[in-house]
């Protein structure tokens, strides 16, 4: 924000690149998005490997896709999209190694991470034939402006982040459960990843939300009208 890549501390009297903590709370929603993407670092092997094919650049429209994988075959895979101009596609078609679902887990354009954002559209994406770009299959996308998304196929879907761990404690239990009951009821002031509690992402915590919870204890992918 107030230099280039600058890494002095000052104290030649150049510019200051130390960190300015204060940023922390000013820009409270975007040190949010490096912390959801640090987590999906930490928790995506496919995210953590050297396996990489970056197999779309659209040097004209700004637009960059490839695909990260661990072992491979469905389980680990991962497909992350780079939006680099201003302009919103509402229809872009891009080809994905598997066929069925695949769910968006990171929306970049994402509303909680900043109130000028879009509520961005973010839900699954079905893959299919014919196929593009050396895969078998292809989905249609919508692509919000300098927006980065990140996508695996619903067989490797898990809560990662944020899905239903209210605790932070990287698993979701009968302890969130509890944290989503007392928040409905106004009895408790709301954890840190509060935010979190809107699991259905329509701007309020409600019944909705707690039935969400649910289906998340059980294992099941809850239909999410935007992460899918």
């Amino acid at each position: 924000m107030d230099g280039y890549w600058a890494d002095t501390d000052g104290s030649d009297g150049t510019y200051d690149g130390r960190i300015d903590w204060a940023y922390k709370t000013a820009y409270r929603e975007i040190f949010d998005q490096y912390a959801d993407l640090i987590a999906l670092r930490k928790g995506l092997a496919g995210l953590r490997d050297s396996n990489i094919n970056v197999f779309h650049e659209n040097n004209s429209g700004k637009v960059v896709a490839w695909h990260r994988w661990d072992n491979g075959s469905g389980t680990d895979d991962v497909i992350v999209l780079a939006n680099f101009s201003n302009t919103e596609y509402t229809a872009y078609d891009l080809g994905l190694p598997y066929e069925g679902r695949w769910v968006c887990l990171f929306h970049g354009d994402n509303i909680y991470y900043g109130s000028d954002f879009q509520q961005a559209d973010g839900r699954p994406v079905l893959a299919g034939v014919p196929g593009m770009h050396g895969f078998s299959y292809h989905g249609t996308f919508r692509l919000s402006p300098y927006s980065l998304q990140i996508y695996v196929p619903e067989a490797a879907w898990s809560p990662v982040l944020p899905y239903g761990d209210l605790d932070g404690d990287g698993a979701v239990t009968a302890a969130d459960l509890a944290l989503m009951a007392n928040g409905l009821s106004g009895s408790i002031a709301l954890p840190t990843a509060s935010r979190w509690l809107d699991l259905d992402e329509n701007q309020a915590v409600e019944a909705a939300d707690l039935n969400l919870l649910l289906l998340l204890l059980g294992d099941q992918v809850p239909a999410l009208p935007w992460r899918g």
